[in-house]
């Protein structure tokens, strides 16, 4: 009998933990971008994003010291938000190709 439950309970942790999302909802990122040297930036940084399966679009507060905030709508069936933080940090900066400067912080509101 300990068995069947502890089988039972495992069957329906896993069918809640991989609980499928509709393909159709949409969820709204904050992601503060920080590293940002010219408004060159943005566009490399939006482009990366943009051009990812399950990205709606972006869309950026004013640049202020270095730093703005983007506002992601993505599909949560296709991409968490994780991996907009790694498409973020993965752009290349505008000035030097080769590097990659930016800095990217998810944003919890209250």
């Amino acid at each position: 009998m300990k068995k069947f439950v502890a089988a039972l309970a495992a069957v329906l942790f896993s069918t809640l933990s991989y609980a499928q999302v509709p393909e159709d909802s949409t969820r709204v990122a904050e992601v503060r971008v920080s590293g940002i040297t010219c408004a060159g930036d943005l566009p490399i940084i939006q482009k990366k994003l943009v051009n990812a399966e399950g990205v709606d679009e972006v869309n950026w507060s004013p640049l202020e010291n270095g730093e703005s905030v983007a506002r992601i709508t993505y599909h949560p069936a296709f991409i968490q938000e994780k991996q907009l933080l790694q498409l973020v940090e993965g752009a290349p900066s505008c000035d030097t190709p080769g590097e990659f400067p930016y800095r990217a912080k998810a944003i919890r509101n209250p």
